[in-house]
């Protein structure tokens, strides 16, 4: 079995809380605060098939990750899914983009609550 599928002992919610404490402790901080916004909205409504693009998002490398979202490098095959295309829209969207000053490509890390500190202005 992958090890991105559900086990029939693993209820939903343990899988839910698993995905959730992957994609907030990935190691660079933007990342965690990016996709912690976007699961916070969006994991309890993911389907089965979803939660397994996820976890299988979570196993690229974080640099690499964080090219694509900000659209610097090309979707690999294997993750060009509605969801990636979801996630990158979401890095999009963020009021720091709108930022007096903001440079291309700077980040501005904010709290988890906010939406995105990712986005290109």
């Amino acid at each position: 079995m992958k090890k991105s599928q559900q086990s029939p002992q693993q209820p939903r919610a343990i899988r839910l809380k698993k995905i959730a404490f992957r994609a907030t402790h990935r190691g660079i901080r933007e990342m965690d605060i990016l996709l912690g916004n976007f699961i916070q909205q969006r994991l309890a409504k993911m389907t089965e098939t979803e939660l397994d693009q996820f976890e299988a998002m979570l196993t690229l490398p974080d640099q690499d990750f964080l090219k694509i979202l900000k659209q610097d490098a090309s979707i690999p095959a294997a993750h060009n899914h509605p969801l990636m295309q979801a996630l990158i829209a979401f890095t999009q969207r963020t009021p720091n983009s709108s930022q007096k000053g903001a440079q291309k490509g700077e980040v501005k890390l904010t709290s988890p609550q906010s939406e995105n500190p990712l986005a290109k202005p």
